[in-house]
């Protein structure tokens, strides 16, 4: 299920929950209404509250003081008569799960804190479907380059998302432990209820081909995700107008927004610099907010 899918699912969830506290509460009030005395005082004072709102809008500053001193007298015998009756106000109003958003969903036309939990909820447990390697695969007898390696990347899994790194850049030949470090990665960021994507250079290139043509894609979804992952960069064709412009744009996009991007590739800086433009190097070698990491020596999977 896509991003967008999930939020569709999830704001009808709350249309429901949202719909559900509604209803508990006008059945209460009904209950409550079937006191004729408490149906009076009921339909009084809200009757006299909007006459208070009204005129405090259109009216003078006599027809003002009127409507206040009526609403106050009314007011009064409304809440003695909750009072003495140990009626619970609190149930006369919809009890929403989220007090932000009062189960809508969105604030000030943003997606709530609520539903951008149960989000990051839901895209791990997909994320979950697919097998990473963890931290906890790792061999005890690697080399002490690798493990100080691993501990860096260990590190920065545990300070996220306080952490000034935004770009990570896995570098060095193949099979040196590049991709393996980035599923360790994934794998612990997604176990504790982050949005990470992992793509291949190769499927975000095509991602971005079908975008460009107006056709169903992820680009959005490698916008918006905590944590993109990009594996092999390099691999992919060079498409015009596509493979190093949407690069450019997603890796640029997600640094003003904070919002890390990890890279394993075999090319060099001096590669990167030459296969795609200065932009995208500039942003990948700045080392206020960019870490490159070199793997050095031989394949491990020449090992086994």
């Amino acid at each position: 299920m896509t991003k967008s899918q999930l939020i569709n699912e999830l704001k009808l969830n709350l249309d429901r929950k949202r719909h559900q506290a509604q209803i508990l509460a006008d059945q209460y009030v009904q209950d409550l209404c079937k006191d004729d005395e408490f149906k009076r005082l009921y339909t009084n004072y809200n009757q006299a509250k909007i006459d208070l709102i009204k005129i405090k809008y259109g009216g003078s500053g006599v027809d003002v003081l009127e409507a206040s001193n009526a609403f106050d007298k009314i007011s009064k015998l409304y809440q003695e008569y909750i009072s003495s009756h140990k009626i619970d106000v609190r149930r006369m109003e919809p009890s929403y799960e989220c007090h932000k958003c009062n189960d809508t969903g969105a604030v000030n036309g943003r997606l709530c804190e609520c539903l951008k939990a149960e989000l990051n909820k839901r895209l791990s447990e997909q994320n979950k479907q697919y097998k990473f390697a963890t931290f906890a695969d790792c061999s005890p007898n690697i080399s002490p380059s690798l493990t100080r390696i691993y501990s860096i990347a260990k590190e920065w899994c545990n300070k996220f998302p306080n952490s000034h790194i935004l770009n990570m850049n896995m570098m060095g030949g193949t099979g040196t432990g590049k991709t393996f470090l980035l599923e360790c990665m994934a794998s612990d960021l997604i176990n504790k209820g982050f949005n990470v994507m992992f793509t291949t250079a190769f499927a975000l290139n095509d991602e971005c081909r079908k975008y460009h043509f107006s056709l169903p894609s992820k680009v959005n979804e490698y916008m918006d995700c905590d944590i993109l992952v990009i594996d092999d960069l390099g691999c992919e064709p060079l498409l015009k107008n596509i493979t190093v412009e949407y690069l450019f744009n997603i890796i640029n996009l997600r640094q003003k927004r904070y919002k890390p991007t990890l890279i394993s590739t075999n090319l060099t800086m001096e590669d990167i610099l030459n296969r795609y433009d200065d932009r995208i190097f500039s942003r990948l070698s700045n080392k206020m907010i960019a870490l490159s990491i070199s793997f050095d020596g031989i394949d491990m999977r020449k090992r086994f």
